[in-house]
């Protein structure tokens, strides 16, 4: 497949989103499982411990009488922990295990309704259809159990490579270890095979990801048959479907550095007042500290808007993508 018109693609998605503001309900529901996403998360704290710094002993800077105290007050703890039947504390951890449980299925439910309400809905306004949430939430409902089959599928296939291709790593591992070079020299290129599996992996379900989902919603197909056809599309639109995903990727990174600014703007210098005026003038402390804490919440809902309009966009360019295979490839429902 040739290379898509991106400017065209990014055109019509922002039109989209202008047109149907009843789509950011689903997009921020749905999450960025549309595509390509590279989210990750890190422990902040780690960037404020000076290197070859480790953090400090916070026991032993407790005062000998405080420490007495605290040490008083967890005796106590331990002697009423162990007090209550162990079957208590079974039920206990049975009932938020329960708890847990009902709370994913509820989160996996919800978000798979909403991918498919937002993929029909995202074809309906590009077919100039009129879009809301009475004519697209059926399509969530009819096609749910379809996508959260498939999303098993997929972890499944996942969950597999990530235990087998270890597993064969450790083994050549230990029929070659005693020969030095020849374990050395699989040492470096097992790690950078498995990196690459990994990564391949990753790329490839989350393309093919994309693309089930879309023949399931749009061309009815069932989960078996999506998935064998999507990895037919995805195979023949691999450049394409990256470079989709790259694109996404930038817009996003580029739309979270600017909130970062506008944050440091609305939170950081007020916030920074508030804690310079506090002694000075603890009135003005305190008025600074109301509309700082009034414009992070003001931020936070703001923000929350661009995530959905960000997940209808990357939602957007997917279908666009998806529909311009079966135009320039000729593809059909029985290819």
């Amino acid at each position: 497949m040739k290379t898509p018109d991106f400017s065209k693609f990014i055109k019509i998605s922002i039109e989209v989103i202008k047109k149907n503001k009843w789509l950011l309900i689903f997009g921020a529901l749905a999450g960025s499982g549309g595509g390509l996403s590279f989210n990750s998360g890190s422990d902040i704290s780690k960037y404020f411990t000076p290197k070859g710094q480790t953090e400090p002993d916070l026991i032993q800077s407790i005062p000998e009488k405080t420490a007495n105290v605290l040490g008083t007050y967890t005796s106590a703890l331990q002697d009423w922990f162990y007090k209550i039947p162990a079957s208590k504390w079974l039920l206990l951890v049975l009932l938020l295990s329960l708890l847990a449980a009902i709370g994913i299925i509820t989160v996996v439910i919800i978000q798979n309704w909403a991918r498919g309400a937002l993929i029909a809905g995202i074809d309906h306004a590009s077919a100039g259809k009129n879009v809301n949430l009475a004519s697209t939430s059926p399509y969530g409902f009819k096609y749910v159990k379809k996508l959260i089959l498939l999303s098993l599928l997929l972890f499944l296939i996942v969950f597999s490579i990530t235990v087998i291709a270890p597993i064969i790593w450790v083994v050549i591992f230990l029929i070659i270890k005693n020969v030095t070079p020849l374990s050395i020299l699989w040492i470096i290129i097992g790690i950078l095979a498995l990196i690459a599996i990994f990564l391949m992996a990753f790329i490839l379900t989350t393309i093919t990801n994309a693309f089930a989902q879309r023949l399931i919603i749009l061309k009815d197909l069932k989960v078996n048959e999506a998935l064998q056809k999507a990895f037919v599309i995805t195979r023949r639109t691999l450049l394409a479907s990256i470079l989709t995903g790259v694109v996404n990727f930038a817009f996003r990174t580029i739309v979270g550095i600017a909130l970062i600014i506008l944050l440091a703007i609305l939170i950081g210098l007020p916030s920074y007042l508030v804690f310079t005026s506090l002694q000075s003038n603890p009135t003005l402390s305190v008025i600074l500290g109301t509309f700082t804490a009034m414009a992070f919440l003001m931020f936070v809902v703001f923000s929350s808007i661009i995530g959905a309009a960000l997940n209808v966009f990357s939602y957007s360019n997917w279908n666009q993508l998806f529909n311009e295979y079966f135009i320039n490839e000729g593809g059909t429902e029985n290819e």
